[in-house]
C-alpha cells in the first residue's frame, strides 16, 4: 500500500522523534537536528516511545539498527535504554560509510570521531523443554554480556526459555572498509535468522519481533560526499546518467559538479543513484530473509522517508523532489511530502488493498505509533476491529491534538476507509521561539510562513528537475496535474511566504505549489479560518531544544582515546554527562509555553 499523501518533518530528528514517541514536533521540541555536543539534545526521558510500547503491551523483542539521532549525551538517551532489547547504530545525524566517523568536533574543528556502537539486551542462547531433557543451541552475538537473566514463552506444552545477556554500549572497531548500508542489512539479516531459528517451521512460538532499521543512506557522508561501492556505478541505469565521469568516494559535490562534464551535476546525481540502489538491495536482502525464518507471512514491513531530499547540490547531495516546491529543511511540500509505503505477508493488510496507491487521504509520520500499535492488537488478539489504546506515565504529557492518530484502518484498506486525520500541524512557534516558521495543512488548504530552516530550505524555494532535464522530463503523475512551473524556478526565499504575506496553496488543485493564494481576496476568510486554527495549535507549543542549547566541548570525541584502528579515528563518541549534569543543563521534563 503506497502512501502517496504522506508527510514527515523537514528534517531528520524530529521525524525520527514523531516516529519514536506518536509526538508532533510542536510537542516533542526538536525541531531542527541535533548538534553533535550540544547539552540540549535528546528526545524528552517522559515520552514513552514504539518499542516500549510494543515490549509492554504485547511482549515483543525489539532491535534497533543504523542512524539513531535522538540524543546520546547519558547513556539514558541511547536506544538500548529506550525500549530495546539490542542496538547496533550511530548516535550523530552522518556518518563517513567507508569508516564510520563523524568528523564534527568541538569548536567546529574536522576530526574522526568512531560512531558506531552495539549493545542492549538480546538472545545469547536458546533452550528448549520438550519432555527428553533440556537441549541449548547457542546463539553467536557480541562479545561483552553480563548480567544473565531468564524468560520464558510456552508453545504446544513446551517451554522455550531465552538466556538474555545485557550487553552495555560497546564501540564497534575493524569495520574500516565495510560500506554501512551492507553493515547495516547483514545485522538485519543474523537478527531475523536467529530471531526464526525455532520459527514457525519448527513448531514453536517465539515473542513477535520489532526491528527498526534507520539506514544511513541517501544522505551524504558527513555532509560532504556521496559515497556508494564502485559495483554500482557500473549499473547500465545508473552509469547512463553520467557516463564520461563518475563522483570520487572523496570527492565533495561541489568538486564533482565543476569537474563534470555536462557541466549539470549529472554525475553527482550519479551518486546519489548508485546509494539508493545500494539500500534498495538490502531491502531485498531482508525480505529474503524473513522468508527463509518462515517469519514473511506474519511481517508488516513499513517504509518511510525523514525527509524531503536535499537538492541541486545542498548539503553536497543531488537528490530529487520535483515536481514538488523545495527541498530538505523548508516547508514547502518538497521538504515534507515524502515516499512511504506498507507491505509485508500478514494478513493484516486486505487483499483488496494490496498494490494500491492511495491518494485520497493525509497520514503523518506521528500515526505510524499509535497506527502500528493497533495492527499489533490485532495481529496478538485475531480481532480485526480491535483498537489500541494508549497509556501513558504518570510524568507523561498526554496525547493532544496534532499528534499521532490511529490511522491503521484507513493503511489496511488501501485508502478504501477515509484516513483518520484532516489536519497536520507542520511547524507552529512559542513566544520566545529561536524559529519563525510555521506551516498548518487543514483539509486542502495549506498556510506557510518562513520556510527557512535549515539545509536547503535556506536558500531553495523553488522548483529543481534533475540535472540537464527540463520539467517535463518524465512522465510523472504530478506533472499531469500541475504543469510547468512558474518561470522564476528559484524565487529568493525572503520574498516569499513572510509574516507579513503568508502563503496559502490548495494542495488538491496545487499540489507542487504554484499559485500563492495568501494575497487573493476571494480567500481572505480561507487565510484567517487557517491563522485561528493556528493559534490554537500554538497554545501547546512548546520551546525548541534551542533554546537551551549549549555546546559543551567535554563531549568532543577527542577527550576518548581509540582502542584500535588510532591511525583511523581520533577518538571514540560517547555519553559524557551525568545525569545530574544533564538535570542541571536542561530540563528533563519540559517547563514552559505549551504546559500547564
Amino acid at each position: 500500500v503506497a502512501l502517496e499523501r504522506y508527510y514527515a518533518t523537514a528534517t531528520c530528528s524530529p521525524t525520527r522523534a514523531s516516529v519514536m514517541s506518536g509526538r508532533s514536533l510542536i510537542h516533542h521540541g526538536i525541531f531542527v537536528p541535533y548538534n553533535s555536543i550540544d547539552t540540549a539534545s535528546g528526545l524528552n526521558l517522559s515520552y514513552s516511545l514504539l518499542s516500549d510500547h510494543l515490549q509492554q503491551s504485547y511482549g515483543y523483542t525489539t532491535a534497533m539498527l543504523g542512524k539513531w539521532h535522538l540524543g546520546m549525551k547519558t547513556p539514558a538517551y541511547l536506544p538500548s535504554h529506550r525500549g530495546f532489547n539490542y542496538s547496533f547504530c550511530f548516535y550523530q545525524g552522518m556518518l563517513d560509510y567507508w569508516k564510520h566517523y563523524n568528523d564534527m568536533c568541538s569548536g567546529g574543528v574536522t576530526c574522526s570521531g568512531l560512531d558506531l556502537h552495539g549493545g542492549g539486551l538480546w538472545c545469547r542462547r536458546w533452550r528448549v523443554h520438550d519432555g527428553g531433557g533440556d537441549r541449548w543451541w547457542s546463539k553467536s552475538g557480541l562479545d561483552l554480556h553480563e548480567n544473565y537473566g531468564y524468560e520464558g514463552a510456552t508453545s504446544g506444552g513446551s517451554d522455550v526459555g531465552v538466556e538474555w545477556a545485557v550487553v552495555n554500549d560497546t564501540d564497534v572497531y575493524h569495520t574500516v572498509g565495510d560500506y554501512s548500508s551492507d553493515l547495516f542489512t547483514r545485522k538485519a539479516v543474523e537478527l531475523i535468522t536467529k530471531h526464526g531459528f525455532l520459527g514457525v517451521g519448527n513448531g514453536y512460538v517465539l515473542p513477535p519481533f520489532f526491528l527498526y532499521l534507520a539506514y544511513q543512506a541517501i544522505h551524504s557522508g558527513n555532509n560532504k560526499f556521496l559515497q556508494a561501492p564502485d559495483a554500482y556505478f557500473h549499473l547500465p541505469d545508473i552509469e547512463s546518467l553520467s557516463p564520461d565521469y563518475t563522483c570520487g568516494q572523496y570527492e565533495t559535490t561541489s568538486s564533482c559538479i565543476g569537474k563534470d562534464p555536462s557541466g549539470s551535476g549529472k554525475a553527482a546525481r550519479k551518486s546519489a543513484a548508485a546509494q539508493v540502489r545500494s539500500m534498495d538491495d538490502g531491502v531485498g536482502d531482508l525480505v529474503k530473509a524473513l522468508q527463509r525464518a518462515s517469519m514473511w507471512d506474519n511481517t508488516l514491513l513499513v517504509w518511510s522517508s525523514d525527509n524531503g531530499g536535499p537538492t541541486d547540490g545542498q548539503d553536497n547531495n543531488m537528490a530529487n523532489n520535483f515536481p514538488l516546491r523545495g527541498c530538505k529543511g523548508g516547508y514547502f511540500d518538497g521538504g515534507l511530502r515524502v515516499p512511504a509505503f506498507v507491505s509485508g505477508g500478514s494478513s493484516l493488510i486486505g487483499e483488496d488493498a494490496r498494490g494500491s496507491s492511495v491518494y485520497s487521504g493525509v497520514f503523518h509520520a506521528t500515526d505510524w505509533l499509535p497506527s502500528l500499535l493497533t495492527a499489533a492488537k490485532r495481529g496478538a488478539t485475531g480481532d480485526a476491529s480491535a483498537h489500541h489504546t494508549i497509556v501513558v506515565k504518570d510524568n507523561e504529557r498526554p496525547f493532544l491534538k496534532g499528534d499521532g492518530v490511529d490511522n491503521w484502518d484507513f493503511i489496511a484498506s488501501g485508502g478504501y476507509l477515509p484516513s483518520a486525520r484532516t489536519e497536520i500541524i507542520h511547524a507552529a512557534q512559542a513566544e520566545g521561539s529561536d524559529f519563525a516558521f510555521t506551516s498548518l495543512l487543514v483539509g486542502d488548504m495549506k498556510l506557510l510562513v518562513h520556510p527557512a530552516g535549515t539545509d536547503c530550505g535556506a536558500s531553495h524555494a523553488g522548483w529543481y528537475p534533475p540535472p540537464g532535464e527540463d520539467w517535463n522530463y518524465a512522465n510523472l503523475t504530478l506533472n499531469k496535474v500541475c504543469g510547468e512551473p512558474p518561470a522564476d524556478r528559484n524565487p529568493p526565499i525572503n520574498s516569499v511566504c513572510t509574516s507579513s504575506n503568508p502563503c496559502v496553496f490548495n494542495l488538491t488543485s496545487d499540489p507542487c505549489e504554484h499559485v500563492d493564494l495568501g494575497a487573493d481576496e476571494a480567500y481572505a476568510s480561507v487565510l484567517e479560518d487557517l491563522q485561528a486554527a493556528l493559534l490554537e495549535y500554538q497554545a501547546t507549543t512548546v520551546l525548541p531544544y534551542t533554546v537551551y542549547s549549549k555546546d559543551d566541548a567535554n563531549g568532543d570525541p577527542r577527550l576518548n582515546a581509540p582502542i584500535f584502528d588510532a591511525g583511523t579515528y581520533a577518538g571514540v563518541w560517547r555519553p559524557w554527562l551525568t545525569d545530574e549534569d544533564d538535570a542541571a543543563l536542561y530540563p528533563t521534563h519540559y517547563e514552559g509555553p505549551g504546559y500547564p
